[in-house]
């Protein structure tokens, strides 16, 4: 365990190494890819914005380590650079660098939790592994990453939830109002699932408070435990986690 601690910690100080060194890529000086390495490797949002400013850019293209411009983007914690590239294509699970390593290793590293919260909310999948069979949460785990971490191993995607509110099968109806995906997401996603916190989460999202709407969410939250400890890769602790969402949602109705 500790060699593949000391590995992480030479592949993130190789990294910093490299960030400081203008990328030498085998583009073309000329090249609006380079130029866009350049920008993002420097961390000047706008004049990555410039290099879009009609030219064709090949938004995943990469330097000579195999890192593209959102991996740059994502291991300084630029959030807003990352956005904008995503906005416009930029590959969320592209692992073309020596390491294998992802965008998402990349922010988890580095400690950048809202970079990690976007690259989940665009995509990124969480098991992927580098050259040495590490996910992201697990890197970002051995050199104390806690956070990142954290978001990681929390989150649900939004499209999970939105299953529930379509007609499915014999159904004549959804599970699940359309307008209660969005809470309903932000409520699985939390970390302190203590049943005060979940109780002043329900009364800012009014939504979510009556009879009807409680009884709706917590019938899809048990399904939805039952579906992460079933799957091909269970995921045991986040069912428990939203089990236990669904008791204390229950809790209330009894109360009433």
């Amino acid at each position: 365990t500790q060699e593949l601690v000391d590995e992480n910690i030479q592949n993130i100080e190789n990294l910093e190494h490299n960030e400081k060194q203008p990328p030498t890529s085998k583009l073309a000086d000329d090249s609006a890819e380079k130029k866009l390495l350049e920008a993002v490797s420097g961390n000047h949002l706008q004049d990555v914005v410039n290099v879009f400013a009609g030219n064709s850019v090949n938004i995943n293209c990469v330097d000579e380590n195999g890192m593209s411009p959102l991996s740059h983007a994502c291991f300084k914690g630029n959030t807003k650079m990352a956005e904008f590239l995503l906005d416009r294509g930029a590959n969320v699970n592209q692992n073309d660098h020596e390491y294998r390593y992802t965008a998402l290793m990349f922010a988890a590293l580095g400690g950048h939790t809202d970079c990690v919260k976007l690259l989940l909310d665009n995509g990124a999948q969480i098991d992927l592994k580098n050259s040495v069979g590490r996910n992201a949460a697990q890197m970002a785990g051995f050199v104390g990453q806690h956070r990142p971490v954290a978001a990681i191993n929390n989150h649900i995607s939004k499209s999970i939830i939105e299953y529930y509110s379509k007609v499915n099968g014999i159904e004549t109806e959804p599970k699940l109002p359309h307008r209660l995906c969005s809470p309903v997401h932000q409520l699985v996603q939390l970390v302190n699932i203590h049943p005060i916190r979940i109780f002043y989460f329900l009364t800012a999202n009014p939504c979510l408070l009556d009879d009807v709407s409680l009884k709706k969410v917590s019938t899809v939250l048990d399904l939805l435990s039952e579906k992460l400890f079933k799957s091909s890769e269970p995921q045991e602790m986040l069912s428990i986690k939203v089990h236990c969402i669904s008791f204390t949602l229950k809790y209330i109705l009894k109360q009433r």
